[in-house]
């Protein structure tokens, strides 16, 4: 029906897709999307963990600040500070 020159319709609109899924699709739909933006914790490598340890020294000589990001419950945490020891 037109008003005004422009397409009028009374009814709401609805998404015709979600409408149409079933309850199953909704759930694994909301899996993939749940796995997609889950985040994986990095491996480190032999290399990566000696430049760690040169760079936590000389931040420890040098009494400056560090900034680590370490892995915790499924996703990325920052610490900023210094570090006066090591317990190793």
């Amino acid at each position: 029906m037109l008003k005004g020159g422009v397409h009028y319709d009374s009814r709401p609109r609805v998404n015709k897709m979600t409408a149409m899924m079933l309850p199953e699709h909704v759930k694994l739909l909301r899996e993939y999307d749940l796995d997609q933006s889950k985040k994986v914790k990095p491996e480190l490598d032999e290399q990566q963990l000696e430049l760690f340890e040169k760079t936590i020294c000389e931040a420890m000589a040098g009494d400056s600040y560090l900034s680590f990001t370490y892995f915790k419950h499924d996703d990325f945490h920052v610490l900023i500070g210094k570090v006066h020891f090591i317990d190793a």
